[in-house]
């Protein structure tokens, strides 16, 4: 349930918008998912979605547990453009979808790395993202993730690693990132699905 309060998270970000009782919702989650599990040994994406009358919907589904498998993220070949839907946690996705089919026909499969009209990094198409860079003062390496101003949804993992001081906000061009990935410093994506997980960059010539 831990997860599930920290997924509406991201809904308080825009419930202001909205008719949304707060005081409510918790409980109601928390019901809802008691409820709908078809298998409390096994993990659950609990998917919260809430319409601008303030009504709650919430969906539950077994979550695949294998994460051997390689994750590759490919740097998209143009820009994405800021908007308050890559802000916040919407339905409304063509931005993401659009990025996705851009991507080279041999990496169809895989994730997708935006960056805006600035030429900065802002985030994957399901995920934050973080990259290993040295600080400039104690050359120290850290994985610095964009920060708000970039045009990226905050993200319950991104901002509970934030807290936690294992990831640091920074500006990233598209330059120094291209950079990090020829020097093999590491690249990490996060989400409140999977965590913070390695993922291999791709730069498609």
């Amino acid at each position: 349930m831990k997860q599930s309060a920290l997924k509406l998270a991201d809904e308080y970000d825009v419930s202001e918008a909205f008719a949304f009782d707060e005081s409510t919702a918790a409980s109601f989650i928390s019901n809802t998912v008691t409820k709908r599990l078809t298998n409390d040994e096994i993990p659950h994406r609990v998917r919260v979605l809430l319409d601008r009358l303030g009504h709650l919907d919430i969906q539950v589904t077994p979550e695949a547990t294998d994460t051997s498998t390689e994750v590759l993220l490919v740097l998209d070949h143009q820009p994405t453009a800021d908007s308050v839907f890559v802000r916040c946690k919407t339905t409304f996705r063509p931005m993401y979808n659009d990025a996705a089919a851009r991507l080279p026909a041999e990496y169809s499969s895989a994730q997708v790395l935006l960056y805006n009209e600035r030429g900065e990094i802002t985030e994957g198409n399901i995920a934050n993202v973080a990259v290993g860079m040295p600080d400039s003062s104690t050359g120290k390496m850290r994985l610095v993730t964009p920060p708000l101003s970039a045009g990226i949804l905050s993200g319950t993992m991104r901002a509970s690693l934030l807290e936690s001081g294992d990831i640091v906000e920074g500006q990233i061009s598209v330059e120094q990132y291209k950079y990090a990935v020829e020097k093999g410093w590491p690249v990490m994506c996060m989400n409140s699905v999977r965590g913070l997980y390695k993922v291999t960059p791709i730069i498609p010539s």
